[in-house]
């Protein structure tokens, strides 16, 4: 909890709770009439996956909605990958590891375009680079942040 990116996430609503350990985690017990964050930092060296596995499979029903922070993207088990509608990219190490991440999230558009778009959402402090993974229309799929759209033809 002692985050700076974690404590500007629980800043923004009393309703984000950032748990510590998976034995806290019952999504069940949450009223379903409240929305409701849960965020996983650095789980991905937890051994046991499945308690996260199953909070990202039912959490759309109990009123939550997850995040799952990591470093390390192809750690991230691919069931959890394939249930988030959002991918929120801060740092990326290479270009190399840019293409690996963005070229399934991508169709359609070139790696430059991919670099600019990052430089440009990611050159403020907690800026992502957020891609909705749901929609195919790249010009609703790219965002600066959370509310700024960007539109890949403006970085070619």
């Amino acid at each position: 909890k002692n985050e700076p990116l974690l404590q500007w996430l629980a800043s923004k609503s009393n309703q984000i709770n950032i748990y510590e350990s998976l034995d806290k985690l019952d999504i069940d017990s949450k009223d379903k009439d409240l929305n409701h964050l849960i965020i996983f930092d650095d789980m991905v060296v937890q051994k046991n996956q499945q308690p996260i596995i199953n909070a990202f499979i039912r959490s759309r029903k109990q009123g939550c909605s997850c995040l799952y922070l990591t470093q390390d993207f192809f750690k991230c088990p691919p069931i959890i990958r394939k249930q988030s509608h959002y991918l929120f990219i801060l740092k990326l190490a290479n270009k190399r590891e840019m293409d690996l991440v963005l070229r399934d999230y991508a169709i359609g558009l070139n790696s430059e375009q991919l670099r600019l778009m990052y430089q440009y959402a990611t050159k403020d402090k907690f800026c992502p680079l957020t891609i909705d993974t749901t929609t195919i229309n790249n010009s609703k799929k790219f965002r600066k942040g959370l509310l700024e759209f960007l539109d890949p033809n403006e970085f070619l």
